[in-house]
């Protein structure tokens, strides 16, 4: 049990130090959450964040993406095809890498929201 605690950070961190490396500090912002998670911040305007948070005992995440009329939250993802088989309620997103699941976020955020109001 303690050796899945040790995984689960694990990966924790490598997510955050993936997400790090990707994103530039010009856009993004990012804090280190309070245990199991994460907060990253479009710093442009109209700002948006997304809080990324380690599921308890599980190997995946959960996040919430909010935007000034808007927030899409509770969708989960993987950082392995390994610990999606291993899932009991499996994840929306499965990654092969936290290299590729921390672009995702990112991408998220940094999109242009530009729909006309009628």
């Amino acid at each position: 049990m303690e050796l899945e605690g040790e995984y689960r950070q694990e990966i924790s961190e490598s997510l955050f130090h993936a997400v790090k490396k990707y994103a530039r500090p010009s856009e993004i912002e990012i804090a280190e959450g309070d245990g199991d998670g994460f907060n990253i911040e479009l710093l442009s305007s109209p700002g948006a964040t997304c809080a990324i948070e380690l599921l308890p005992h599980e190997p995946s995440f959960q996040v919430h993406f909010t935007r000034p009329h808007f927030s899409l939250n509770n969708l989960t993802f993987t950082v392995s095809e390994r610990d999606y088989d291993r899932l009991g309620i499996k994840t929306t997103r499965c990654f092969a890498s936290a290299d590729e699941a921390a672009n995702w976020p990112i991408g998220l955020l940094t999109l242009s929201c530009n729909v006309a109001q009628a």
